[in-house]
């Protein structure tokens, strides 16, 4: 029920900052789905910065999920967890 468009951006481990602090200045972003090399990266900067880190991100230690804070600055979700302890739980 988004009305939103889904763009895919190549981006260098050394760019990652950059791009993160673009992304996170531009308010038609909405969010980010974030995959390796990335997801640990994204954890550190959201942490130095103090933003919002959902449990599972912080109990991971990393983030394949930007969100939209209440105060309009990205925070961070893994949703990989979920998916990891689903597999050694079986």
């Amino acid at each position: 029920g988004v009305n939103a468009v889904y763009e895919t951006l190549d981006v260098l481990p050394e760019d990652l900052q950059a791009t993160l602090e673009r992304l996170d200045g531009d308010e038609n972003v909405l969010g980010c789905n974030v995959t390796v090399p990335h997801k640990v990266g994204v954890y550190e900067w959201l942490a130095v910065r103090g933003r919002p880190l959902l449990p599972r991100a912080r109990v991971a230690g990393a983030v394949n999920t930007l969100f939209r804070g209440s105060d309009g600055r990205f925070g961070g979700q893994s949703t990989d967890f979920d998916g990891a302890m689903g597999a050694i739980l079986r």
